[in-house]
């Protein structure tokens, strides 16, 4: 799950580069999520490893771009299939509120684990003369940052909808 997650650095290197068109501001946004989950919550503790929510997770995930590839490979071709076009802009509305789920609750269960290991936390006194608390600001993430993010990939997520759905229309009417 490590390694295709980092391969999935080419899905914001390609539009940056030209090969595919849209933004590499979504891509990293969700990439960025989920590195800092599989790398820092997940795989740095052992006792989170076997939790459901774990494997829940990946679940969604798996289902996710299981989805989204062949739907960007076929596109690549100019082929156009209705069914998994609308399966592509439909399925995020059941497994983005999922995978959310599961990642807030592997979040609020690392809390404990993060205070037992200050594992990612700076204490003073040190050099810069800077603390982190990683709990804390786990804590004020779930709090304040969780649901404002959902909104926004959710958000984001519909416009694509609408934008994919309305063309489809507008080239049918045509012909």
């Amino acid at each position: 799950m490590k390694f295709l997650h980092l391969m999935k650095i080419l899905e914001i290197l390609h539009p940056l580069m030209g090969y595919t068109s849209g933004s590499a501001l979504m891509p990293s946004i969700q990439l960025f999520g989920r590195v800092f989950l599989i790398f820092f919550m997940v795989d740095s503790e052992p006792k989170i490893h076997a939790n459901p929510w774990v494997i829940y997770l990946f679940f969604v995930y798996t289902i996710s771009e299981m989805i989204r590839y062949p739907y960007y490979m076929l596109h690549v071709f100019n082929v156009n299939i209705g069914f998994l076009t609308t399966i592509r802009y439909t399925a995020w509305i059941l497994l983005y509120p999922l995978g959310f789920l599961c990642e807030g609750v592997i979040l609020y269960n690392n809390i404990t684990y993060l205070e037992e290991s200050k594992r990612f936390s700076i204490g003073l006194p040190n050099d810069l003369n800077f603390s982190l608390h990683m709990p804390t600001i786990i804590r004020l993430y779930l709090l304040f940052g969780f649901f404002p993010a959902l909104y926004f990939m959710m958000n984001h997520m519909n416009r694509q909808r609408i934008k994919v759905f309305n063309t489809n229309r507008s080239k049918s009417k045509v012909h």
